[in-house]
């Protein structure tokens, strides 16, 4: 078998730490999202979105593998590359850049890993078209790929300049880079810990603020259950929707914002403050709110259930 060079090892250990993460997060993800019941890979969600929770996250995890990847190799890795493969004589770098491109690659590999997620963050929410989006589901796809990001480049920041280091000191002889003293336990600490724990905080926030939305929407579910429960007679006949509109207009609501409508015979959704239902809850309703108890849901990872 082929001896792999330092920069492929370096590469592959970053796809596998990668991978590791992803497999880890994969079967989180939809629930920390709170994705409706009967939506998760299911032929709703292909009708729906064209694409299944997995191709989903397959396909994100492809395309950021895939960027990192080939800017280590072709950008990053460039010098370090040519260097292994054609040795200090016939490089066309000299030791003195090698040294240098060996000593920072993995510290700006690291900070690239860090600082893009949140710069495409700011940009996102600063972006009228996509900011509904983003409040609503991809704010927190992207937050979990921040947290998954940061922690795989912490393990990949130490493993590369471990990988690093034997061509590091067959170098040493040949030429001492000025400068190149080792960086500070102390500085290493705060480069390493600082994003983690700030990763962490983010990503226990929203696990906590996503159980803290379940359990309300599962209280408001019920409450509201009951409430027509009591208020409705099953019989009493409604003629018309108006009637059954000027019924739930009785119900005592927890908040004004909170709207009710009412289904036709034709299937015409009427609701109490004139605005449509989206297409999403329409196809929920149809198609399975009956089988999770009468329990509708807005869209996925929106903040917003009702009862039907």
């Amino acid at each position: 078998m082929k001896k792999l060079y330092a920069y492929q090892k370096v590469i592959l250990s970053y796809v596998m730490t990668l991978s590791a993460c992803a497999w880890v997060l994969y079967p989180f993800m939809y629930k920390i999202l709170n994705y409706p019941p009967g939506t998760v890979d299911t032929q709703f969600q292909i009708e729906y979105g064209g694409l299944s929770y997995t191709s989903q996250f397959i396909l994100l995890y492809v395309i950021v593998v895939s960027l990192f990847v080939l800017y280590q190799r072709f950008f990053l890795f460039k010098k370090i590359a040519n260097f292994e493969k054609n040795g200090a004589s016939k490089s066309k770098y000299s030791v003195e850049e090698i040294r240098k491109t060996l000593l920072t690659a993995p510290t700006k590999f690291y900070l690239l890993q860090i600082i893009i997620p949140f710069i495409a963050i700011t940009i996102g929410l600063g972006m009228p078209i996509v900011k509904h989006e983003l409040e609503s589901s991809g704010i927190t796809v992207a937050i979990l790929w921040v947290s998954v990001l940061t922690f795989n480049a912490t393990i990949s920041y130490v493993l590369s300049r471990n990988l690093f280091k034997p061509i590091l000191i067959s170098t040493f002889k040949e030429n001492r880079l000025p400068g190149s003293k080792p960086t500070k336990l102390s500085n290493d600490m705060i480069l390493l810990l600082l994003p983690l724990l700030i990763a962490g905080l983010f990503f226990t926030v929203i696990v906590a603020y996503s159980r803290l939305v379940n359990v309300r929407g599962t209280d408001f579910y019920y409450y509201y259950k009951n409430e027509l429960k009591y208020n409705f007679d099953n019989n009493t006949a409604y003629h018309n929707s108006d009637e059954l509109m000027e019924t739930l207009s009785h119900l005592d609501y927890i908040d004004d914002t909170h709207t009710y409508f009412v289904i036709d015979s034709n299937k015409n959704i009427i609701t109490s403050d004139g605005v449509p239902l989206t297409d999403f809850f329409k196809k929920y309703i149809f198609e399975l709110s009956d089988s999770y108890d009468g329990r509708v849901y807005e869209h996925y990872a929106v903040n917003t259930r009702r009862v039907y």
